[in-house]
Order: structure tokens, then sequence, then C-alpha cells
């Protein structure tokens, strides 16, 4: 039976909820209002306020949110969350990433494990009922046996593994320290600003599983979560 060797919290980037209005609201600028509708929008669906300058491809408007392909939103949270994972071929400092998404089942309690509680709680209401439709979402898509074949990344550090020497090859060939990284497809919120990505990372004969909780803030893809449970 696996056993919880290690795990790592970490909370950045996430936009928080406007603040409720106290002794200093008078002195708030117009702008630094206008920035607090807009992370209501952002953050809190029953918070709705109109902010028809926004102009960003999911930023949405009165007639509903814009759709992307969910290829596209693949290779953008892929990319972010390849971006902010340390290399796991440490001597090369390289990371090799599967092409082929991994496909054995999980839940959405597993997806949305809190093995430390009190770092999920500075989450917001909107932002917990946004990361559970995003994590329907990656448990749904499992069973489609799905490959990443619009991803490709803008940086020598990640490699990839392509499906047909990934199907081919033996872990034995690669080395200890050369078996891929491999993602579950990622999940998105019906308005797609929120998205949650779970990898399978090597770590030196066992594994760790690693949880993304990421919202689409001025135009990227922000950290909000990450989480880091090592097995032995």
């Amino acid at each position: 039976m696996s056993k919880v060797l290690l795990v790592l919290v970490a909370l950045a980037g996430c936009t928080s909820s406007p603040p409720s209005p106290g002794p200093g609201l008078a002195d708030t600028t117009d702008k630094q209002l206008e920035s607090a509708k807009v992370a209501a929008v952002a953050l809190d669906e029953s918070s709705v306020v109109p902010d028809p300058a926004r102009s960003d491809p999911v930023g949405g408007s009165a007639e509903g949110p814009i759709k992307r392909p969910v290829a596209v939103l693949d290779s953008e949270v892929l990319a972010t969350v390849l971006d902010d994972l340390p290399p796991t071929d440490h001597d090369a400092k390289l990371t090799t990433f599967a092409r082929k998404a991994a496909s054995y089942p999980q839940t959405v309690e597993d997806v949305l494990f809190r093995y430390e509680k009190e770092r999920w709680t500075k989450l917001t209401d909107g932002q917990i009922k946004a990361f559970n439709e995003a994590a329907k979402q990656l448990v749904g898509r499992i069973k489609d046996a799905v490959v990443f074949e619009k991803f490709n990344s803008q940086t020598e550090r990640i490699r990839i593994l392509e499906v047909e020497a990934d199907e081919s090859g033996q872990p034995s060939d690669r080395g200890r320290d050369n078996r891929p990284v491999q993602a579950w497809p990622p999940g998105y919120s019906n308005d797609q600003r929120f998205a949650v990505v779970r990898l399978v990372v090597p770590w030196s004969i066992h594994h760790a599983d690693v949880t993304y909780l990421l919202a689409y803030e001025d135009g990227k893809w922000t950290v909000c979560l990450r989480q880091t449970v090592h097995y032995f």
C-alpha cells in the first residue's frame, strides 16, 4: 500500500474577493473600485458586475462567456503548470512530458483532496464552486483517451515524449530520472475562467501527485493553489 510521505501546498496569484466597505473606502480611487468590480466578476458568480471594457477571450459579456476550444485551453494550462514545476531530471534540468494523457480513473474527491485543509480555506465560495465544476469535467474526460496533440512547449526545458515512443519504450530504457510527467485531461469551470490540472510526477523510484488550481486573469493563467503529495 502506498503511503503519503510529504505534502507541499502553495497559494499564489489568485485574485481575492473584493474587500468589504470600511472606514478607508472614501480614500479608494476610481481605478481601485473598478478593479474590485472586475474581481467580483471573475471570482464570485453571485456578484456579477458589468464590465464592457473587458476584452480577454474568456472574459464574457452580457450575452455570456465566449467559449474557446478545449484543446487550446489544454495547451495553455499545461504550459503554465510545466513552467511552474521543478525539473524532474535535476542533472540535465529537464522535464519530460508525455503527450498521451493519464487514463486511470479518478473521482472528484481524488482531484480536490484537501490534505492540509486550512490552506484551502483561502479560496472563496465562488472559486470553490468553479473548481468543483472543473474537477467534474476532468473526471469526465478521462474516458476519452486524450492526446495533447496541440501542445508544444515554448521552452527547451520541457521535452515531449511522443505517443509512439511512449507505447514502444520500456520504463527501464529511460532510467529512473527520465520517466515522463503525465497529466490527466484538465478540467474547466462552466465559464472557462478556472481550471484544474492534475499531474503524475516521477520522484526517485516513487511518484508524486501534483494538483494545480488555476484562474484566468488579465489574459493569462495564474496559479491559485499547488498541492504536491509524495508517495513511497
